[in-house]
């Protein structure tokens, strides 16, 4: 990467800055930006990319104001995303401290890292994961298998109220599934969306079908 003063990690794959800096300049008014990876293909394209001294040491000395003051760990953090990934911890923590069990009925209120990039994003989830399984000793919630000693591929956390219904990734809408109980939900789930998509397209079908008919209709 050839760099630019906005990266979080310059010459590196990392968080792009520049909307922050803006912000951060705005005396932090308004709602947060929403965070943005930066990497070769994006540096490539983007046209906001420069590389000037002066500018530099307003981004750094912004972020370090900003970084600098993490209310969870009490620690200065290096870059935004070292800062991002704690805050994701500790809510992730609070979340499973406050009601770390399954809902029967799931939940969709979400955590913030399922609206942060891929990067943070997968870790969020990793961490998630990793404690979902802990708090349910390793065994399927379903027919009460033993997870513990078989490959990682047989275990599943599973959403209870799916991602694509607003489902989140708050622990009282996981439990720990083997792959044959996920994979029963799994075709459950396909089943209904398929049969959604037939009745959707009939409906768009009839719809055009009469758009036909009225353009065509003889007006007296």
């Amino acid at each position: 990467m050839i760099g630019c003063h906005f990266q979080d990690r310059p010459r590196r794959g990392s968080l792009c800055l520049r909307e922050y800096h803006t912000w951060i300049l705005g005396g932090e008014l308004g709602t947060e930006p929403e965070l943005r990876m930066c990497d070769a293909k994006i540096e490539k394209n983007c046209g906001h990319r420069a590389w000037d001294h002066k500018t530099s040491l307003e981004v750094v000395s912004g972020r370090s104001s900003f970084v600098g003051r993490c209310v969870r760990c009490r620690k200065r953090h290096s870059t935004l995303f070292d800062f991002k990934r704690c805050l994701i911890s500790h809510e992730i923590q609070n979340a499973f401290e406050k009601n770390g069990g399954w809902n029967v009925e799931g939940s969709r209120e979400h955590l913030s890292h399922e609206t942060m990039p891929l990067a943070l994003r997968a870790l969020g989830w990793r961490e998630v994961r990793r404690r979902v399984l802990a708090r349910d000793g390793s065994h399927c919630q379903e027919c009460n298998k033993p997870l513990a000693d078989i490959p990682s591929w047989f275990t599943e956390v599973h959403h209870i109220v799916p991602r694509e219904r607003g489902g989140s990734d708050h622990p009282s809408n996981l439990k720990t599934l083997c792959v044959v109980c996920h994979r029963a939900h799994t075709n459950e789930l396909l089943a209904q969306l398929w049969l959604e998509a037939i009745v959707d397209a009939s409906i768009i079908e009839a719809r055009r079908k009469q758009l036909d008919l009225d353009h065509f209709v003889i007006r007296e």
